[in-house]
């Protein structure tokens, strides 16, 4: 039964792996030239942050994170993914990859709820190009996690 348990689990964080894979790459094609093309920079970046916490939801669900807090989930959800659990699971993300997630949660909030906020095209982009420099290490912790899972 516990061997059917990680199977699923690893197919799920696989599936969602490639999701958040797949958004990363279009983050690193897009060139915001005019205000449309910032605007849907802007919603990729987005998914790009709801696709990985979709991931870190599903590794919750699975384990011990028990989030209490509704008004602090998103921070929570992160910090808790930061923290070695022993003898249930390791870290999944180390304090660098937690430290780009925190920065990229801060803009998905405004981004999702500040209807009058006329996106700030130079903050956009540096958001992306620290996407994109930071993909290396945070892909790598998900994959040290996933040799976890496939250890099980």
């Amino acid at each position: 039964m516990k061997e059917i348990y990680f199977q699923v689990l690893l197919a799920e964080f696989k599936k969602q792996f490639q999701n958040i894979n797949s958004i990363k790459t279009k983050i690193s094609t897009l060139k915001p030239t005019n205000e449309d093309k910032l605007i849907n920079l802007a919603y990729t970046i987005h998914n790009f942050y709801c696709s990985v916490e979709d991931l870190l939801k599903i590794i919750a669900s699975y384990f011990e994170n028990q989030i209490k807090s509704a008004d602090q989930f998103h921070k929570e959800l992160l910090r808790k993914m930061t923290l070695t659990i022993d003898t249930i699971r390791p870290n999944v993300i180390n304090n660098e990859s937690y430290i780009l997630l925190l920065e990229i949660l801060s803009f998905r909030h405004i981004f999702r709820h500040a209807y009058n906020y006329n996106l700030q095209g130079d903050k956009v982009v540096d958001l992306q190009k620290k996407i994109i420099s930071g993909w290396e290490n945070l892909s790598k912790d998900l994959l040290l996690f996933q040799k976890f899972i496939e250890s099980k």
